[in-house]
């Protein structure tokens, strides 16, 4: 009675969530790698979703602007050392997900040439380091609000409205306790 949204990585997870009833304002579709054959589908079928490219070589497979029916995001990679295990830690120098944030300028032009509302940021899973989370999620707020600036220096009139979280933090960061010692 409350709603659900879901995250789909791949197009049959995205099949399955509209199955149950999620519609496609409230789905997040951020596979990393999602085909040109799938992208298109998604603007013919679900208008409305929400798509993360996980690089930006992969705007280049988007519909062109005016053709485009969904909302675009960008997984950004904080750079930052949250403490995750090997196999949970994506935001290293060697993470294949998400674009570097230090290749900010190149973002930055992204958001101007493209629909983009939305930047997505996950730096892994099973964080043991709250200081590093936060500042994981803070790098990726204050390149939204430049990105912001330049696009009402622009003229345009489209903004970043949305960031984007996923990953967690350790079971034991999130007891009320430790909410409680890190405020």
């Amino acid at each position: 009675s409350w709603g659900f949204g879901l995250e789909a990585a791949s197009y049959e997870e995205l099949l399955l969530a509209t199955s149950v009833g999620a519609t496609p304002d409230k789905l997040v579709f951020d596979g990393p790698v999602k085909r040109t054959v799938e992208i298109n589908k998604c603007n013919d079928n679900f208008p409305g979703l929400n798509i993360n490219v996980n690089c930006l070589q992969e705007l280049a497979r988007l519909p062109a602007a005016d053709k485009c029916n969904f909302n675009i995001g960008i997984r950004i990679n904080p750079m930052v050392d949250t403490g995750a295990p090997a196999v949970y830690h994506v935001s290293g120098d060697d993470s294949k997900f998400g674009t570097p944030i230090s290749d900010r300028e190149d973002i930055l032009g992204a958001v101007l040439a493209y629909k983009i509302t939305t930047l997505h940021v996950h730096a892994g899973s099973s964080m043991k380091y709250l200081e590093q989370s936060t500042l994981a999620v803070r790098k990726v707020v204050e390149l939204a609000l430049e990105a912001n600036e330049r696009l009402a220096a622009s003229g345009e009139t489209r903004r970043i409205t949305t960031i984007d979280m996923g990953g967690g933090l350790l079971p034991e960061l999130l007891s009320e306790r430790a909410m409680q010692l890190s405020r």
